[in-house]
């Protein structure tokens, strides 16, 4: 039986979509992505000008929600409730406004609020890939893995879906934490093809192909992944380059072991 030098359970951030979207979990976090119009907004949001053009965008009961996501992504939070609250007194209690009202108490840590509200929003629409998806991402955070599973798989099924890479990730990102890397790996490989752009997803593939002893073709990923970072010039973390090492020795490759010896010396 192979026996690894250690587990490297890459997790990285689980992708919360729509207002919120992409996706090492040790811990899980997630980073907000707003739509660049959402992202003016949130600069100044109090802004009447602001609010009007919402209005006009998205009609008075929606143009809520969309600002409350704004404040969200601001970090505004008591001026997101108020959207909320706002849009609740237009319309009955829709789908959309409780997977908003989900997000916001996500945010705010009130996971039992967050958990009701995601809840409702998958019994109104049970196929909407979004809000399966951010349902997951809490399923996630607090450890229901198995229906998190379940929700993400909904998620990346729909081909009209445009963040199923998000959905595949974070499905693979439980499985890396399951120890089931074969399942990971080829999720990981599908939110690649989807989204060539997302470089972590490369040493996520190196660190699941490590863990299965297939080292050639994990050091080819962690080189691919190298080579982007360095293009991007981001700093790699210890975690990544305590990979390669070990990639590097499981090849024989002396040469990358000192480089990435020398590399941990520099970064600590």
């Amino acid at each position: 039986m192979l026996q690894l030098i250690r587990s490297f359970p890459y997790y990285n951030t689980l992708n919360i979509v729509n207002a919120l979207n992409t996706g090492w979990i040790i811990r899980i976090s997630w980073i907000v992505f707003i739509s660049s119009v959402f992202t003016a907004c949130a600069s100044n949001p109090s802004a009447d000008k602001a609010d009007e053009e919402y209005i006009r965008i998205y009609g008075p009961a929606n143009a809520h929600i969309e600002l409350a996501l704004s404040y969200v992504s601001a970090k505004d939070f008591p001026s997101a409730l108020e959207q909320l609250e706002k849009s609740a007194n237009l319309t009955p209690l829709n789908s959309e406004l409780d997977h908003a009202y989900g997000i916001y108490y996500q945010k705010t840590a009130d996971i039992e609020k967050a958990q009701k509200h995601f809840q409702d929003a998958v019994r109104k629409e049970p196929a909407n890939p979004q809000y399966n998806n951010n349902y997951g991402v809490l399923l996630s955070q607090i450890g229901k893995y198995k229906e998190a599973l379940k929700r993400f798989s909904i998620a990346y099924s729909s081909e009209e879906y445009s963040n199923r890479a998000a959905a595949y990730e974070n499905h693979a990102d439980i499985k890396v934490q399951q120890g089931d890397h074969a399942s990971a790996l080829k999720n990981y490989k599908k939110a690649l093809e989807l989204n060539p752009q997302w470089f972590l997803l490369e040493v996520k593939i190196a660190n699941s192909l490590y863990n299965q002893g297939i080292f050639a073709e994990a050091h080819n990923s962690f080189e691919n992944y190298m080579l982007r970072v360095n293009s991007l010039s981001i700093r790699p973390s210890n975690q990544d380059i305590e990979l390669g090492l070990a990639i590097a020795a499981a090849i024989k490759d002396y040469n990358k072991v000192e480089e990435y010896k020398n590399l941990l010396e520099k970064l600590n």
